[in-house]
Parts: C-alpha cells; structure tokens; sequence
C-alpha cells in the first residue's frame, strides 16, 4: 500500500499514551527499569510514526528517539508490526480513559452517549494518520494464522474497551437497550472503522461529519429504548 503519512490541515499534539511513573526517589528495580524502557519505546514510536508515516519509520528511528539501544527495543518487540499493535492498543486506551473520564462524573444517559460518541468520532478524525497504519497491520494479517491471531486479538481489545464504555456512559440504560453491549460495541467497531477509512481516501470532512450525525441519530433511535431516545432528542446543554 502507499507509504505516505496522510497529512492534517491541523496537526494534533501527539499524545504521550503511557506517562511512567517517577521513581527517581529510589534505587529502580530491573522490573521497574523494563517498565520505563517498554513505556519510552511506545511513546518514541507513536511520534515517529505521527512524524514520519509507518513505512518511513525504521527500528532505528524509534530506538533513537526513545533513547535505548536497539537490543533493548527488540528485546521489548521483535518486530515493527508487533510494535506499531502495542501502539494501536495504547491509543485505544488513552481514547477510552479520555472520553470516559469527561463523561464519568455525570449522569449516564442517551445524552451522554451522544456527547461521547462527539468525542470519539473527533479522536477518530483528528487521528486519522494512524488509520493507515491499521490498514496496513490488517492486511499483514491475512498472511499466516499467528498474525491473523495478532491482530484478531488487538481487534477484540478495541471491542472490550468500546463494551466497557457502552457499559459506563450508559449505567442502567444499556439494560433496557434492544441489543446487548457486545453487540453495540461490535457495531460501534464496524461503522465507526468504516468511516474512518472513508475519511482518510475521500478528502470531503463536511461529507463525512454529516454521515456520522446520520449514524449516531440511526444508532440512539434503533439501539435505545424509546423514552431514553426522547432524553436524547433535547439537544445538549
């Protein structure tokens, strides 16, 4: 596939997925030192690859940019496609802590949903240079059943987190819901990676934040019971 990184007309600040704890007061054990070391590659490696595209980026540049020899990093991940789904996994995380912290403190309800849905659709947008890199760990996927494993399980892990979600923004709402939390997180998985792709090939953002209002309005009034749909509908404070 093109090796180009897909440039932003707003580049995001690169987020650091992983913040290591300051252990400076003491003598770090060899656990404690693994820890940091595993923590600087993935944040080295999500800006090398926010700078450079994932084809452009070597073992090396990451390894520089984390400040580790290179027995160090591939002590860590063997491999750049093992590296760059350790990565993938980290900004799920960082999404869903991110999203779900703002939202925590209030009420579940549709209408959070919806606020939630807004920022994870925003996340997606604003990130959208790592989509190709997904693309691309998907079609290495397809070569041998160990990475289809590989990646099935880093799908599966995006899944746990969107349940979770559905789960913590919703409280006893998600009960009374036509379909069951897994299956919500498997459409929320489904469309919302259908249109980020969309959006990274198809250079029309005004197309495409319409087609995600479409598919949030279709998800709140199929997926929710009826008076949850109505909470909803009140606009947003």
């Amino acid at each position: 596939m093109a090796k180009a990184a897909v440039k932003l007309d707003r580049q995001p600040e690169t987020p650091e997925i992983a913040r290591p704890a300051d252990l400076s007061e003491r003598r770090r054990t060899q656990a404690e030192r693994r820890l940091l070391a595993r923590k600087a590659i993935l944040n080295a490696a999500l800006v090398c690859f926010n700078r450079n595209g994932y084809h452009d980026t070597s073992m090396a540049d990451i390894a520089k940019e984390a400040g580790v020899s290179k027995g160090l990093l591939h002590y860590h991940f063997d491999t750049k496609e093992k590296l760059a789904m350790a990565v993938e996994a980290q900004l799920a995380e960082f999404v869903f802590q991110r999203i779900t912290q703002n939202v925590e403190p209030l009420t579940p309800s549709v209408k959070q949903a919806s606020r939630a849905l807004d920022a994870l659709w925003q996340d997606i947008a604003m990130g959208k240079q790592f989509i190709p890199i997904a693309i691309d760990l998907a079609s290495r996927a397809l070569a041998g059943p160990d990475k289809r494993q590989h990646f099935t399980d880093l799908l599966e892990g995006h899944v746990e987190l969107l349940r979770l979600g559905v789960r913590r923004i919703l409280g006893p709402v998600a009960d009374e819901a036509k379909f069951d939390e897994q299956t919500i997180a498997d459409m929320l998985l489904v469309i919302l990676a259908g249109l980020a792709i969309g959006n990274v090939f198809i250079d029309d953002q005004d197309r495409f934040q319409k087609l995600f209002e479409a598919f949030k309005k279709m998800l709140i009034s199929s997926v929710l019971p009826e008076r949850s749909d109505q909470e909803g509908s009140h606009g947003h404070d």
